[in-house]
């Protein structure tokens, strides 16, 4: 079932799809607890979200200072959110969370890096209102497995401002 917007018709729709699998798979057990609601009887077993062993080198990866320069981020803090933009996933909080931050940590900087799933605009619009457009860089695009160590390696720190959540394989990165 999506994050947003759950109801009788895409629950629907889920039953009329997932009924047909022998065993269903979930990451937590608030799935597992969905799944059973929706599908009495049916098979289901959890296990973990996936670990990113490929992502391994992110804390030795030599091009931090590549994605510092190329955003102008070299002199700044930089906070990361990285993946998808959903609304879920709490982006806006962290925006509005940042003139605050800044006020301690003067040189912070945010740095987005996944693609939008709906409208980029309001966020944008956000940022402007806001009067931290010069403190805000995004990058609305997938990112292949290549390049994603070089911006967890030239963050300082990796934000997840999730307003809710089952399981994050973003959460997992920063630690390889």
């Amino acid at each position: 079932l999506p994050h947003e917007g759950d109801n009788r018709v895409r629950r629907l729709i889920a039953w009329a799809v997932l009924r047909h699998g022998d065993t269903l798979i979930v990451h937590s057990a608030q799935d597992q607890q969905i799944a059973q609601q929706l599908l009495p009887g049916k098979s289901i077993k959890r296990t973990p979200h996936p670990t990113y062993g490929v992502f391994e080198h992110l804390s030795s990866t030599p091009e931090p200072d590549v994605i510092r320069q190329k955003f102008g981020l070299i002199d700044k803090q930089v906070l990361l959110f990285f993946g998808f933009v959903r609304p879920y996933k709490g982006l806006i909080s962290l925006i509005d969370a940042l003139p605050i931050v800044r006020r301690s940590v003067a040189n912070t900087h945010l740095l987005v890096v996944g693609e939008f799933w709906g409208s980029k605009q309001p966020y944008l619009e956000h940022i402007a209102q806001l009067g931290i457009t010069d403190a805000v860089t995004i990058v609305d695009r997938y990112v292949p497995n290549e390049e994603v160590g070089a911006y967890f390696a030239a963050a300082d720190v990796a934000v997840l401002p999730y307003v809710s959540a089952t399981q994050s394989g973003v959460a997992q990165l920063p630690f390889g």
